[in-house]
């Protein structure tokens, strides 16, 4: 019985390492795409990464397997050196930190800012005349079953803003990240979202960056989203995928010749409704310089009653904050693009982890909003469909219930519905 006892806490130790030396690994490997690293350098970083995480893996496996007499006291064999005995501690106080801090996440659960999320799910492949996949690797992808790369989620989102004007109370912005043009997808994808964005009739369009991956999808700029239509226009920054192209003007001169606005760097103000909105672009750490903005804006007629960044990575969150604005969009992280039952998210390639990987969080006095974005390279998403968002602000004198729904001009059948806070509705359902 006593043998019995000291086999099962040696083994506990052994899983409770390996969680751990998996969580640091992943880690790693989420916060090396975030600090603006070139692809090459990155790319082999990663591999390295990997070669640890399963070198340790079978070495362990061997040490047990030499000597089978070790299945009664693993953690003995594993910790017969100084350095291992270090890191596998190490990997024991990690896997029971993020354990920690995961079941934190999930008892806090969302913001109470977030009012409410009606959803709805389009299935392209069934409203469109053909198939939008655009080559057989994309076409083999998408086949496989739970892949959702097809699957587009339209929410609408409503958010209680306390520091809006009245006179913006209901103001309208339409989301979109991450359209990564590459041809995988073809232009009836993207033209099917530029209806479905213009059908919700946003007073502001925002997209943040990972446009474009291929310089051949730069004529998709002024015949796609050149069709973006809302009244104080279309602004956008650009991602790191950008970095992929050579010339960055070529892209921008390709945004500005389909109408949009150019936020990378910059900011700007318009007017709405009689008030006075600041928006500017964080393109850091693949682009700069950050924009120019006041640090602390004193509270007089000349300041900005809202003030809005658009960004690509959710890491500029807390630029966000010391600058003081009021809400910030985001994408980068596909919402981890393959998500697990329970779990959630594990890559997302940020330096913070999975803590910003998509939806919505408040971060005094800022609002972040992270897109799961609309598409990607690697054509596979599990339990994490491509998003288009729609985010309402709400007054503090707002009356929750009497906000807009989401007016969908698009002549698409919808055959099965649902209404009300967190509702779901599907087009082209079986």
């Amino acid at each position: 019985m006593e043998l019995g006892t000291d086999a099962l806490r040696s083994w506990t130790l052994c899983l409770l390492a390996l969680i751990g030396h998996f969580a640091l690994c992943i880690a790693a490997m989420n916060r090396l795409r975030s600090f603006g690293l070139r692809r090459q350098w990155s790319d082999v970083i990663e591999r390295g990464l990997l070669a640890i995480l399963l070198g340790i893996l079978v070495l362990g496996v061997l040490a047990l397997t030499a000597a089978p007499e070790s299945l009664y006291d693993p953690w003995a064999t594993w910790t017969a050196g100084p350095i291992a005995t270090a890191y596998l501690s190490i990997c024991c106080v990690y896997a029971m930190t993020v354990t920690w801090l995961w079941t934190l996440r999930k008892w806090r659960g969302p913001t109470r800012r977030l009012l409410s999320n009606d959803s709805r799910t389009i299935r392209v492949d069934r409203v469109l005349a053909t198939s939008p996949v655009g080559d057989w690797r994309t076409r083999a992808w998408a086949s496989l079953p739970g892949n959702q790369i097809l699957q587009l989620e339209v929410n609408e989102k409503v958010l209680r803003m306390p520091q809006l004007p009245a006179s913006l109370d209901a103001m309208r912005i339409a989301h979109l990240s991450d359209l990564h043009f590459t041809g995988q997808l073809t232009r009836d994808y993207f033209d099917l979202i530029v209806d479905q964005t213009n059908a919700m009739h946003p007073d502001l369009i925002a997209i943040t960056g990972d446009i474009i991956d291929k310089a051949e999808c730069l004529g998709w700029f002024p015949d796609v989203l050149g069709r973006l239509t809302s009244r104080l226009g279309v602004y956008c920054v650009l991602g790191n995928h950008e970095r992929r192209l050579p010339d960055k003007d070529r892209i921008v001169d390709a945004i500005r010749s389909a109408g949009m606005h150019y936020l990378g760097g910059r900011s700007t103000t318009v007017a709405f409704d009689g008030q006075t909105i600041l928006l500017a672009g964080n393109e850091l750490p693949w682009w700069g310089p950050a924009p120019d903005v006041p640090l602390c804006p004193t509270p007089d007629a000349s300041t900005p009653a809202l003030r809005i960044l658009l960004a690509h990575t959710p890491d500029r969150i807390f630029w966000a904050v010391r600058y003081r604005f009021d809400l910030m969009m985001a994408g980068h992280t596909h919402g981890g693009q393959i998500r697990f039952p329970v779990i959630g998210p594990v890559l997302t390639q940020s330096r913070y982890g999975v803590r910003f990987a998509g939806g919505t969080y408040f971060q005094a006095p800022t609002m972040l909003h992270v897109s799961r974005g609309l598409s990607g390279c690697q054509p596979l998403r599990i339990l994490c469909r491509p998003e288009l968002a729609l985010l309402v602000l709400r007054s503090e004198a707002s009356i929750p219930g009497t906000r807009p729904p989401i007016v969908s001009d698009v002549p698409y059948q919808v055959s099965s519905g649902g209404g009300g806070t967190g509702g779901s509705r599907s087009l082209g359902s079986a």
